[in-house]
């Protein structure tokens, strides 16, 4: 090999070294805030492809009000009900018109009716923090005709007592959220940026941006000493070329 081939190995290594280092100084920051907002690009941490079935639990599509309810089971004493509710047709011209199905999404615990919402299209991917008992629930409310893109509500549920918090509205292609540090914050996504959300004080600060505004993340994981992130990078084309696939990136924490 010549010497400057072994220059350019040695400067790869030094900027992906650069990479991971300062993502894993903001991530450390996440639990006290004291973090500079960075931009990289989510490829850099590109693991493999999945399926999208194997990793990503939600509710079935509904597409007619005479459908019967879809049950999904969270957990063994933890159910969501989707239930059709009302159809909107919209007529942008006398010859073209669209539908959405609107649905009520209702939650069950041990039995209990702990949460209900209507108009929503459907429920994001539940996140059940069994350590703390708390349940967050992505409720996606709309959809943009020209570009698919989606629009999402976060709310927090305390299982101990019931307790619904509203998080987050407008979040953009979201369709998961995750607890950290000790259940007293959560990580979600709007578009190509991530955001810490702090329950004590009820605010959120945004902590990476994956300067990709067509990426679509479908769950967020935290695995090991990485943040795991499940997304497609061009939605909604890729959802349409390759619609049983997943991407995994995995971003290290430490």
């Amino acid at each position: 090999m010549n010497k400057n081939f072994y220059k350019f190995l040695i400067l790869l290594n030094i900027n992906i070294f650069m990479q991971f280092n300062i993502f894993s100084q903001n991530v450390l920051n996440i639990c006290d805030f004291n973090n500079d907002v960075i931009t990289i690009n989510i490829n850099d941490f590109f693991y493999r492809t999945i399926k999208y079935d194997s990793v990503i639990c939600e509710h079935k599509g509904l597409d007619s009000l005479n459908q019967k309810p879809d049950t999904l089971f969270i957990d063994s004493n933890l159910i969501s009900i989707k239930k059709p509710s009302f159809l909107n047709i919209i007529n942008d011209t006398p010859a073209f018109y669209y539908s959405m199905l609107y649905c009520t999404i209702q939650i069950f615990y041990n039995g209990n009716n702990i949460f209900y919402k209507d108009s929503v299209l459907t429920a994001g991917s539940y996140y059940l923090d069994k350590k703390y008992n708390i349940l967050l629930i992505p409720l996606i409310i709309d959809q943009n005709i020209d570009d698919l893109f989606t629009t999402t509500i976060l709310y927090y549920c305390d299982l101990n007592n019931y307790d619904i918090k509203f998080i987050v509205n407008n979040l953009s292609n979201s369709s998961s959220a995750i607890t950290a540090c000790n259940g007293e914050k959560i990580i979600f996504n709007s578009s190509d940026k991530l955001y810490v959300f702090d329950l004590k004080t009820y605010k959120y600060y945004k902590i990476v941006e994956f300067d990709n505004p067509f990426i679509r993340i479908y769950k967020i994981d935290i695995i090991d000493n990485y943040i795991v992130l499940y997304y497609i990078n061009n939605y909604p084309d890729d959802l349409l070329n390759y619609p049983s696939m997943l991407n995994i990136a995995k971003i290290p924490i430490n």
